[in-house]
């Protein structure tokens, strides 16, 4: 998954930085039930939303990704 063209790590177990240069760390990652499956290529492909963690704010972000794993929506909390 990508977010401004930068490569997402779904591993919570390691710091990552934005583009920002602010470290963060996956906390959590779903699939996005308000949205049906797609077949794509005799593929089912799903809407997933990756929640991160800023650690020095502790601002959390969330991000919605579409069947492509394209950023479609980002709620901040």
């Amino acid at each position: 998954m990508k977010i401004e063209n930068k490569r997402l790590s779904l591993n919570p177990m390691i710091t990552q930085t934005s583009p920002n240069k602010k470290k963060f760390r996956v906390i959590g990652i779903e699939k996005d039930a308000s949205k049906a499956p797609v077949w794509v290529s005799g593929s089912l492909k799903h809407y997933w939303i990756v929640c991160i963690k800023f650690i020095e704010s502790k601002t959390v972000v969330k991000f919605h990704f579409d069947e492509f794993e394209n950023c479609i929506k980002k709620e901040k909390y």
